[in-house]
């Protein structure tokens, strides 16, 4: 290591707004005078300022360089500790060395609050008054305030969306307050009631923020405006009700565009009459003297669909509104199809589950499967089924599609006992016999069971022991079944094949003559090989079995 390097302070406090110097100290222990470059890392450009960044230091000399840091007195100097790294690499050599340290930025705080519109009026016909207030924080940490509200005589009740909200640094939030006056006679005279709203920081008390708004209380009329209203309400009163009204049809529907067979609500509204008649070119919807109602039509044929609403007033006016519905075939919808529908597993142990694959058409809306009456998720492809009885267990898989029509194919599951008895192992050595070795042993062990037998092909199974081997000298493929039988007649069965493989005959040998194959006796002249006498059905020999 060819310099070092120490940073003094580490810990760098400082105010938004102001500036603070650091001090970088470079030992050269090279043997010769090097060039340094000094660069800061992890902070904001803007907050740091290196004079000197390229600076030089002789053989064995202490040179100290000072950079500073300035963040500005802004919302976005966001107060807090920031890790940097001063990094100084030698020009002449390519070393580089760093250290570390932590800026600490300090909090300033700084409220502001707008309070909209600066003037709200309330009256007897409008009893509530809202105000928007606007907290807004300049400075660069976070304030949880609490708003009050009040006037000096008391006059008002203040009810605020949030009495308490966080502003972060740089950001705003607006609450709503709504204003009351306690009370509000109809005939006064006007006055305006000073408002006065405060946001007090909780976490820091001393920032506080207020506004001033107004609120005017107006009268709902005075005694000359009173009477002149009066004048002219008798006056409107009169010529409204000599006049004759004219008769208002609204009819609408709540689709402009359906199929042919589903329903369609029909909606109307009369005004100025006494009965309203709404139909279609062939059937009549509604009939009757309600203004206002909804009726429902099913149209059956596609094309424009046309319904006149005709109301009719008691002195023989009548007004007739026309409404048009665009009735469409409705889409082919296919048969649902299963198109795939298996289990891996036919036979399983009580207690255990069996996965149902499946697959449907795209036309298949919902399936089910019953007796359980689950629903099968469609985007999948298989489901886990749980058995609930031992024995057979049947089901069926239910497919419908949009119209209804449904299709179904059913499959079963049988479901079994395990037994208490266990086969440990049941095998045959050597694995296959041959007219030369005709001889094998067979071998088990059974526990768990209150009974164990051995049946070799079709004979009758006979009585053995739980662990015991026997040798067997057979002439023919042979099959070999152990059975254990536990005290609840249930069986654990497993079997044991032996091939037998014939020798492959040597074709034109002359007759009495040796051919030298042990595999076949049958062709050596001399001794004829030693006669066996077979049980037939169990293909073994006579004292075969020990």
């Amino acid at each position: 290591m060819s310099f070092t390097l120490q940073l003094t302070p580490d810990l760098v406090s400082v105010e938004p707004g102001a500036s603070v110097p650091v001090s970088i100290t470079v030992q050269n222990r090279g043997g010769a005078r090097e060039r340094y470059e000094m660069e800061i890392e992890g902070v904001d450009p803007e907050w740091k300022a290196v004079p000197v960044p390229v600076f030089e230091a002789d053989a064995g000399e202490n040179r100290s360089e000072r950079f500073f840091f300035k963040p500005p007195r802004a919302s976005e100097s966001v107060a807090g500790d920031y890790p940097f790294v001063v990094r100084v690499r030698s020009l002449e050599s390519g070393e580089s060395q760093i250290v570390q340290g932590v800026l600490q930025v300090k909090a300033f705080h700084h409220l502001s609050m707008e309070v909209s519109p600066k003037r709200g009026v309330v009256s007897p016909a409008r009893r509530h008054c809202n105000f928007e207030v606007t907290i807004v924080n300049l400075g660069n940490s976070e304030h949880t305030v609490r708003l009050l509200a009040g006037d000096a005589e008391e006059e008002c009740a203040y009810e605020l969306e949030s009495d308490q909200v966080t502003v972060g640094p740089g950001a705003q939030r607006q609450v709503e307050m709504t204003v009351s006056p306690k009370s509000n006679p109809w005939f006064t005279s006007g006055r305006l009631v000073g408002i006065s709203i405060s946001a007090r920081s909780v976490d820091t008390p001393s920032v506080v923020s207020t506004s001033q708004a107004q609120l005017e209380r107006r009268p709902l009329l005075s005694v000359a405006t009173l009477a002149a209203a009066v004048v002219v309400a008798i006056v409107f009163l009169a010529w409204f009700l000599a006049r004759p009204k004219p008769i208002k049809v609204e009819v609408y529907s709540d689709h402009q565009t359906v199929e042919a067979g589903q329903p369609v609500t029909i909606n109307w509204l009369v005004q100025g009459a006494s009965h309203i008649l709404i139909k279609t070119p062939t059937d009549s919807i509604y009939g009757g003297t309600e203004m206002s109602g909804h009726a429902s039509y099913t149209p059956s044929t596609e094309g424009q669909l046309e319904i006149d609403a005709t109301a009719t007033q008691d002195g023989g006016d009548e007004k007739t509104t026309k409404l048009f519905i665009n009735v469409i075939a409705p889409p082919q919808v296919e048969k649902p199809v299963i198109l795939n529908l298996f289990t891996k597993e036919k036979s399983i142990q009580n207690g255990q589950s069996f996965v149902l694959n499946y697959k449907f058409s795209a036309s298949v809306t919902k399936a089910t499967l019953a007796p359980d009456n689950k629903d099968l998720n469609l985007s999948l492809s298989e489901m886990q089924v749980t058995p609930t009885h031992v024995g057979r267990n049947d089901y069926t898989v239910v497919a419908l599609n949009s119209k209804g029509e449904q299709t179904q194919q059913d499959f079963s599951v049988n479901v079994y006992d395990k037994p208490d008895a266990t086969i440990l192992w049941f095998e045959a050595s050597p694995k296959e016999a041959t007219p030369d070795a005709p001889k094998i042993t067979l071998s088990w062990q059974v526990t768990g069971a209150a009974l164990v037998t051995l049946q070799v092909n079709n004979d009758p199974p006979v009585q053995v022991a739980a662990t015991d081997k026997q040798d067997f000298a057979i002439t023919g493929k042979t099959v070999f079944k152990i059975t254990g039988i536990d005290t609840q007649k249930r069986e654990a069965v497993q079997t044991v094949i032996v091939p037998y493989t014939q020798p492959k005959m040597i074709p034109n040998q002359p007759v009495g003559s040796t051919s030298g194959d042990p595999a076949n006796p049958s062709t050596t002249t001399g001794t004829p090989p030693p006669s066996s006498t077979t049980s037939g059905a169990t293909g073994s020999t006579t004292g075969g079995r020990r």
